[in-house]
This record gives C-alpha cells, sequence and structure tokens, in this order.
C-alpha cells in the first residue's frame, strides 16, 4: 500500500467522523428547537453548519481539484480521529477526577459523603467537625 493510499483511506474515515457528528450535532439541534430551546437550538445549529462546510470540503476539493484548499481538507480530516478521541478522553479523565472514591477508613467508619453548593467541594455528614466542612456548611443539613 502506498503511503498516497494510506492518507487518502484515513481522509475518508476522518470525513465519515465528521459526517457522524454533523448528523448527530444536527438531531440535537432540532431536538432543542422542538423543546423551545432557541438559544441552544441556534448554537448547535451553527454547530453543524460548520461541520458540515468541513464535512463538504475533501470531496469539493477532490472534484475541483483545489489542491492548496485539499492539502488544508486533508489535514482537517487526517486530524479528526484524534481530535475526538482526545475529547473523549479528556472527558473521561475529568470526569474520573470528579467522582470521589470512598477512603477505607470511611468505608470502615460508615460516614457518607454529601454534596454541599459547590459541586467540587465534598464534606463528611458532621457538622461539629470543623477540619472537614471547613465552616461552609453550618447551619445547614
Amino acid at each position: 500500500m502506498t503511503t498516497e493510499k494510506l492518507l487518502f483511506g484515513l481522509a475518508v474515515f476522518g470525513n465519515l467522523i465528521l459526517f457522524y457528528y454533523t448528523i448527530k450535532v444536527g438531531f440535537r439541534a432540532t431536538g432543542l428547537g422542538r423543546s423551545g430551546d432557541r438559544f441552544g437550538a441556534l448554537c448547535k445549529a451553527s454547530a453543524a453548519s460548520v461541520l458540515a462546510g468541513l464535512t463538504v470540503l475533501l470531496p469539493w476539493t477532490l472534484l475541483s481539484g483545489e489542491q492548496v484548499i485539499g492539502k488544508v481538507a486533508l489535514l482537517i480530516c487526517l486530524l479528526t480521529p484524534f481530535v475526538v478521541s482526545g475529547v473523549k478522553l479528556w472527558a473521561w479523565i475529568v470526569g474520573r477526577t470528579l467522582v470521589p472514591r470512598a477512603s477505607p477508613t470511611a468505608l470502615s467508619q460508615n460516614v457518607q459523603l454529601q454534596r454541599i453548593e459547590d459541586p467540587f467541594v465534598w464534606h463528611r455528614n458532621d457538622s461539629g467537625d470543623s477540619l472537614w466542612t471547613l465552616g461552609w456548611t453550618r447551619g445547614h443539613k
């Protein structure tokens, strides 16, 4: 397999990923429009339009013979799978770090963690322990 065929195959794969996300974001825009969220629908519709433009860029350059724009389209399609997987990995890492794991000592003491106003701060369910609550939740149950 030559390098050109490999690059073309990877570009087609990236273009299919762009097409998938164009359809997905377009359906989300339609769903938000039906639910009455006009601002969300407008944001999703504009994102779907940008994705549609990026998706059409590679086939258009292949048909028209534009070499300069074709190189940019090829680069976009080649980087798309890496960008998508990087975003998914980043969301997974952030999701794992936001969910606290109970320590073995907390499990042995039957201590329950309770969420307070700030979603990133957790405290014990003991209002008298100022080391855990830092005085933020005094008087709240």
